[in-house]
């Protein structure tokens, strides 16, 4: 748990050890798919956002951290999540194998690179020229194409380009390699793996195993939050939305946030963010990183629950109102043919019948369903 003493190397040697006990329990090493993974992981350009090593170093890490992880909250987990959370945890980065690009530094990348303006021009010309070189098409025919039309190139001829600007990365501080998309493809290797390995999973594990895959980055921006963001409607919308997206299930008027994904993707979050190391950082700012990033997944929590409960209880009210009134065929035409009500009337009548309802919810639904219809003959 964010050891702030002991060398990263000795750190390296013992993790390598606990990634190998991890690849045995569940005999990872008897799937193809794995072990040629793990071959060109090791040794591979990881990004300026890796300083602790290639994937292959990067995953022993993480696997030992997510050990000490799940020790520390033994009480948290169930033997059966902690087994699932290990394989997940083995497997995280196994996509990076078939995902690795280069290209010009992103925002991200560069808050480690640093590069200046004029580098980042300098590695865009020369993409523009090698991109030239392998399509055919001059700098300035590329140049006039639509930013998604310059990326549908690229992917054309990504065979072609990728080896050129491998080879002059070296020489261009803002070219970098890239893993985009890397968590979707550990999750569709996954599948091949566990079937490769024999791991026996039931099927609501193994859907929950290529969740945990294919999104285990999705938290780590949230390190980037501080408590006045969260009280910041703009800030939040999209962090929100991805809460929501990810431990919100059911449908409206019976949802419920998924406390067992929330306490699991939070365990492999914790483990990718202790075990990824940039330049200049120290193990004391990944611990702070991680503590917003469990504050904020609270605050998502507590602003997601109460709409959670509206959702609810408007559900309620609304068969009420419909078990109320269904002889009638609405609350509505109730309005409009009993009380002889239209337009704005109707809607200003139907609320009040609603906050009558919603007033009374604790009460037997027989007793009101009768009170409902009283009330709505009294108006």
């Amino acid at each position: 748990m964010y050891d702030q003493e002991t060398p990263l190397e000795v750190r390296k040697a013992g993790a390598a050890m606990e990634f190998g006990k991890a690849v045995k329990e569940f005999g990872l090493n008897q799937s193809p798919t794995f072990v040629e993974a793990t071959k060109r992981m090791k040794d591979m350009d990881h990004g300026p956002n890796h300083s602790e090593g290639d994937p292959l170093e990067h995953s022993q890490l993480y696997v030992a951290e997510l050990n000490s992880y799940i020790d520390e909250h033994a009480k948290d987990f169930t033997p059966e999540e902690t087994r699932l959370l290990r394989l997940g945890g083995t497997l995280h980065d196994i996509g990076k194998a078939g995902t690795q690009k280069y290209d010009v530094v992103s925002g991200k990348q560069n808050k480690v690179v640093d590069a200046t303006p004029d580098q980042i021009a300098e590695a865009q010309s020369l993409k523009l020229k090698l991109l030239s070189e392998v399509s055919g098409k001059s700098v300035d025919e590329i140049k006039a194409l639509s930013g998604g039309k310059q990326k549908d190139l690229a992917t054309q001829f990504e065979a072609e380009l990728q080896p050129k600007l491998a080879s002059m990365s070296k020489e261009f501080p803002a070219l970098a390699a890239n893993f985009r998309g890397h968590d979707k493809k550990s999750a569709e290797m996954g599948k091949d793996i566990v079937k490769e390995s024999g791991v026996e999973l039931s099927p609501e594990e193994t859907k929950l195993l290529g969740y945990l895959l294919a999104n285990h980055m999705d938290l780590l921006d949230w390190a980037d939050l501080v408590e006045a963001d969260l009280n910041d409607p703009k800030k939040v919308q999209g962090p929100m939305k991805i809460f929501e997206t990810l431990f919100v299930e059911g449908e409206k008027g019976s949802r419920a946030i998924n406390e067992k994904k929330i306490k699991m993707l939070l365990a492999l979050t914790f483990a990718d963010n202790a075990s990824t190391y940039h330049k200049s950082e120290s193990d004391g700012d990944r611990e702070k990183a991680f503590a917003r990033i469990v504050k904020v997944a609270e605050a998502f929590r507590a602003k997601t629950e109460p709409v959670l409960e509206k959702e609810a209880q408007d559900k309620k009210v609304n068969d009420i109102l419909v078990a109320a009134f269904q002889d009638q065929g609405s609350l509505a035409t109730y309005l409009a043919k009993e009380k002889g009500l239209a337009g704005k009337l109707i809607g200003e009548a139907a609320n009040k019948v609603k906050e009558f309802v919603r007033a009374n919810l604790g009460k037997d639904t027989e007793s009101l369903l009768e009170e409902v219809r009283q009330f709505a003959q009294g108006l």
